[in-house]
């Protein structure tokens, strides 16, 4: 994914989780996006939880935290879950 489009697709997956109560930043979502187009997590390699476990551990030892939520393996699944929605409507499936 183009650094574009991931931008366009971190904006619209914190608008779709904002829908469903959860206020997280689009810049946190997009360098989760980034830390996994960055890494060797490969979906639908490994599982989504699995993913989101790899991703939780790189991004606290870089140090990064959420406010209000917390950045925990079931907020990072759901991203990556909005991820494959937005990846489907750009007609881009991973």
């Amino acid at each position: 994914m183009d650094h574009e489009l991931l931008v366009e697709c971190a904006d619209w997956i914190a608008e779709q989780m904002a829908e469903e109560g959860f206020m997280i930043d689009a810049g946190l979502i997009q360098l989760a996006l980034e830390k996994e187009r960055d890494s060797s997590i490969s979906i639908p390699s490994i599982t989504h939880a699995d993913a989101a476990a790899q991703l939780v551990a790189e991004l606290a030892a870089d140090g990064v935290q959420g406010v209000p939520e917390a950045v925990d393996e079931r907020l990072i699944r759901m991203v990556l879950e909005w991820e494959d929605e937005f990846l489907a409507l750009a007609g881009r499936p991973r």
